[in-house]
């Protein structure tokens, strides 16, 4: 009986730590992130390119993702207050919703008065961890400007800093789901696992 009791004090302890350390990854992404991260336009820092990080345009019941809509409209401000000039689209070209996110993208830009010639494709990107490291790919000439929501931001920021990419993010509104919070959570242990077998 003092065996069960033991082993069952050593899996509370586990699950606890467990717990703790995925507490201080998340804390600690986010506010490393942070001060890189700008929600007003006027602020940001004027930049030759920006990364537009892809997500589904529609939901499972078919209406509109606004994460996706707040991302399109956050680029578009950007671009007119001449904030961007060039815009590397990473998205996946097929997902789970059998969309391709980059041509849906590419498209809604266009409709919206971004020149083609100023649209540049990365159609690898199917997670935040790959349209970081395609930037390597790119000729990217000083600072790149990310956007999307703050949460995913963070992440995206921090695997630049360690990358050394010069990088600030432009945020997008949306607030987190529980169901993302703890998806983020998680993809943050996933972005640390990516780190250390590189």
């Amino acid at each position: 009986m003092k065996k069960i009791r033991k082993n069952k004090w050593k899996l509370l302890l586990l699950v606890f730590l467990s717990l703790f350390l995925l507490w201080i990854n998340y804390v600690y992404v986010s506010y490393s992130s942070n001060e890189l991260i700008f929600d007003n336009s006027n602020d940001i820092p004027k930049s030759e390119y920006a990364l537009f990080l892809g997500t589904p345009k529609y939901l499972s019941d078919g209406s509109v993702n606004n994460y996706y809509k707040n991302r399109i409209t956050s680029v578009v401000e950007l671009y007119t207050k001449k904030k961007i000039k060039k815009i590397i689209i990473s998205a996946d070209t097929l997902n789970k919703y059998k969309e391709n996110e980059v041509e849906l993208i590419k498209s809604d830009l266009i409709q919206k008065g971004i020149n083609e010639s100023n649209l540049m494709l990365d159609k690898n990107g199917n997670r935040t961890w790959k349209s970081i490291i395609n930037l390597n790919d790119n000729i990217i000439i000083g600072k790149i400007i990310l956007i999307s929501q703050r949460f995913h931001l963070e992440r995206a920021i921090y695997i630049t800093k360690e990358k050394n990419i010069d990088a600030i993010g432009f945020e997008a509104k949306g607030k987190m789901s529980k169901k993302l919070w703890v998806r983020e959570i998680l993809a943050r242990v996933k972005m640390q696992i990516d780190f250390i077998i590189n």
